[in-house]
């Protein structure tokens, strides 16, 4: 609810379940979106004069979690930037995400297994791949694996 942008009238305490289960995600977690959702719970205008939020975390040290108590914009994205150039993440380097899907376990395995034999043949000196199963490794009905791929430009 909160999440859409609901502003219910009388409300003056908020729980937030797993609020930051997207921190343990890889690079796909944008993070804008991940310090503005715990920012917005935080914020609400409903109970932000009046009430509490409680936020359930498991990553309560977390900098998004920590900068988003204290509506601090700025700071996150210092942090933020200062992470992503660490970890050889966007804008710092180029990203791909090979995503291999099948109904059937066993032919994702073998797809998975044949791809990344490939990658490994043909790589390049600037170039690094990581592989596993997806954050969601079964979507509807379908088996999910995924090779991150890393460059240093777009170019590789």
């Amino acid at each position: 609810m909160i999440a859409k942008g609901h502003d219910i009238h009388g409300v003056t305490l908020v729980g937030v379940v797993g609020a930051d289960m997207a921190l343990g995600c890889p690079i796909s977690a944008r993070p804008k979106e991940r310090f503005n959702c715990l920012h917005k719970w935080l914020a609400a205008p409903a109970w932000a004069d009046s009430g509490k939020v409680v936020l359930q975390t498991y990553f309560q040290d977390h900098y998004a979690v920590q900068f988003a108590a204290r509506h601090d914009f700025a700071g996150f994205y210092d942090k933020e930037l200062q992470f992503r150039a660490w970890m050889h993440y966007p804008p710092y380097s180029a990203i791909a995400n090979v995503l291999i899907r099948s109904e059937k376990l066993d032919e994702a395995l073998a797809w998975s297994g044949e791809l990344g034999r490939w990658f490994e043949k043909t790589r390049m000196k600037a170039f690094a791949c990581s592989a596993g199963a997806a954050p969601i490794t079964r979507l509807k009905r379908d088996y999910r694996y995924h090779f991150i791929l890393k460059s240093p430009s777009a170019r590789g």
